[in-house]
């Protein structure tokens, strides 16, 4: 098995966004960093992560000249200020909650720690 790392998780989809599989010492939160480069205006970053049972999400927004933003992926028009950026990132977030949701559907159910100790999820 495969350890749960950052150098066997990393891809890049057809959409051209980067997928990073994010790495956890406190057990396996499957954790995904999404990025993308949105025009020379924006990169956005989303992280996505189990806790409790559930999938929490954070966007980032940063621009050339060092402004950024925090913001829910899902309620993105509240936070961005450039308006003429909102359709481009409620696209890129569409797009990679989508890929997000087919990523939580087959979560592993083993896992290696950085140590290299194996996990299994009891069912």
């Amino acid at each position: 098995m495969m350890p749960w790392d950052k150098t066997t998780g990393a891809f890049v989809t057809s959409d051209g966004i980067a997928v990073e599989d994010v790495h956890s010492d406190y057990g396996p939160a499957f954790e995904r960093c999404y990025t993308i480069k949105l025009d020379d205006r924006a990169t956005l970053r989303v992280a996505i992560k189990t806790s409790c049972g559930r999938r929490y999400a954070n966007g980032e927004l940063k621009q050339p000249d060092a402004k950024w933003v925090v913001f829910d992926p899902r309620n993105i028009a509240e936070k961005i200020i450039d308006r003429t950026l909102v359709p481009l990132v409620e696209k890129a977030c569409a797009t990679i909650m989508a890929e997000d949701a087919k990523f939580a559907r087959h979560l592993p159910d083993i896992w290696t720690d950085k140590e290299g100790h194996k996990w299994q999820r009891i069912r």
